[in-house]
């Protein structure tokens, strides 16, 4: 109904994202940065949209961009420390994927494997993928 409500665009991103629309959750998120650039609500959810699209192309060094944006923007959201950790991990910095899984559990101290495959709606292989990331960082299994 309003083409240039940024937020309803940024938190579309996010959603096509997962869903495997990764193109249209790219331009999603795009769109909502350029109408509102600023509005750090919007640029809380198009980085996470931008996070997810790079972390199931393979791309972890862009992931890790966007997930630190996501953080920036909002410290608390927990799916931008999973994301980053399982990003450096899987780029093979371990050293960095320690300090951000020791940032992740200091925020969730109870955070396991098991608890992200229990709460979070992340499915297929992007979702063995953040597993296999995280456990190469050393979040614990239970």
């Amino acid at each position: 109904m309003n083409p240039n409500f940024a937020l309803a665009h940024a938190l579309l991103g996010p959603a096509l994202a997962l869903q495997g629309a990764h193109q249209e959750a790219v331009d999603s998120a795009e769109h909502a940065l350029r109408l509102s650039p600023r509005d750090r609500l919007v640029g809380t959810y198009a980085s996470f949209a931008m996070a997810v699209v790079h972390f199931t192309a393979g791309r972890y060094p862009e992931c890790v961009t966007w997930a630190r944006n996501l953080i920036e923007k909002s410290p608390g959201h927990l799916a931008g420390h999973f994301f980053l950790t399982a990003a450096l991990a899987m780029a093979g910095d371990l050293t960095a994927a320690a300090e951000a899984r020791d940032t992740l559990l200091r925020l969730r101290p109870a955070f396991t494997l098991t608890l992200m495959t229990e709460n979070f709606p992340l499915t297929g292989e992007m979702a063995d993928r953040i597993r296999e990331g995280l456990r190469k960082a050393g979040v614990p299994e239970k």
